[in-house]
């Protein structure tokens, strides 16, 4: 006999072993799987998806972002208009996009006067920074 057809013999043996000692009623199906259908992931997990808002003990991480939004604000005021001065950063959601678009929601302050603002930074792959828009509501009191 061929040395390998005796291997195969073997193996073809050992393999029906196996098969008859699996008890009866297993199924082939897997129990468990790591597949997900469209409607079981989160819209936040999406390439290019805007995600859910971030802790609140995690928005200090976004006062950069802020910063740079209240920057272009005041970059763009008239002449003789009060600079508006950072308030808390109220909320914040990231989105990726060869880098990642930050969403940031925040208080700009000139003197007493509150106003909310909603801006989107992009922090690009190398590191800089571009806010793409800009817009504040004053708060009603």
């Amino acid at each position: 006999p061929h040395p390998g057809m005796a291997f195969g013999i073997r193996g073809g043996v050992l393999l029906a072993l196996l098969c008859v000692s699996l008890p009866l009623g297993v199924s082939a199906t897997p129990t468990f799987t790591t597949e997900r259908t469209l409607e079981e992931i989160p819209p936040s997990s999406m390439p290019g998806g805007v995600g859910s808002p971030v802790e609140a003990a995690r928005l200090p991480l976004y006062r950069a972002h802020a910063l740079a939004a209240l920057d272009a604000l005041n970059d763009a005021r008239g002449n003789g208009e009060e600079v508006y001065t950072l308030g808390d950063v109220l909320e914040a959601r990231t989105q990726v996009v060869a880098g990642t678009m930050v969403h940031v929601e925040y208080q700009a302050m000139r003197g007493d006067v509150a106003s909310v603002c909603r801006a989107k930074v992009w922090q690009k792959l190398d590191g800089t920074i571009e806010v793409t828009s800009n817009s504040c509501e004053e708060e009603t009191r």
